[in-house]
């Protein structure tokens, strides 16, 4: 595999600002034989090729001393060529040889990837935040000729609040989210010795909180 990214990043007047390209390269292949009576009669073998790049920008606009606008957005393209493989040699169990069964695949994926977000401060130790912003996993191809599985989607919430007091020696952070996933790339075991990944849709819920407070200069509680 091969991964190379560059950014560009500055700040104009009010505006805090980062532009990149990402490019990412990999061939990748597995091999799964299966052991019959001491020997491997089948091999189930799946060869891919992806090939990724990305442009991305980021900034945040300052609109007054209390008040800022995050603005994102990623454009995403994605190729991905498979070859899934069954092969045989039985010859250890009285059967034929070698046999093979070769399936071309491929699967290509565009995605813009936006994200907003606001912040506001309502004093220098205490700001609040919300934002939202879509994001993607890729797809894939499963072993045993199975059909391909899909990107997985997901569009995250989030809300929170960041303070410090008693001089600065406490923080204390609160945050809620929710995930709303499409697609959502889970592994499904099919016995006796078959794991293919399935796409589902799914919603996550969530509420985090943390405080550390620094008692002295040697002890810390979070």
């Amino acid at each position: 595999s091969f991964a190379q990214e560059f950014n560009l990043i500055g700040e104009t007047g009010p505006v805090k600002w980062v532009v990149g390209a990402y490019y990412f390269h990999e061939n990748f292949d597995i091999n799964l034989p299966v052991v019959i009576f001491g020997a491997a009669p089948v091999v189930q073998a799946v060869r891919e090729k992806t090939e990724s790049f990305a442009l991305f920008a980021d900034a945040t606009i300052e609109l007054s001393d209390r008040f800022a606008v995050n603005l994102g957005g990623r454009y995403n393209h994605e190729t991905k060529d498979f070859l899934s493989n069954l092969s045989s040699n039985t010859t250890a169990l009285g059967g034929p040889s070698v046999a093979f069964v070769d399936v071309p695949g491929s699967l290509k994926t565009d995605r813009f990837l936006p994200k907003i977000g606001l912040q506001f401060k309502f004093s220098d130790d205490v700001n609040a935040y919300a934002q939202w912003q879509r994001g993607y996993k890729s797809g894939g191809q499963n072993l045993q000729l199975l059909p391909q599985y899909a990107p997985e989607g997901i569009d995250a919430y989030e809300v929170g609040l960041k303070t410090q007091f008693a001089d600065r020696r406490a923080t204390f952070n609160l945050a809620a989210f929710y995930y709303d996933y499409s697609g959502l790339q889970l592994t499904a075991n099919i016995p006796p010795a078959t794991t293919i990944v399935r796409n589902a849709d799914a919603r996550v819920y969530g509420l985090e909180g943390e405080l550390t407070f620094n008692a002295t200069e040697n002890f810390k509680l979070n």
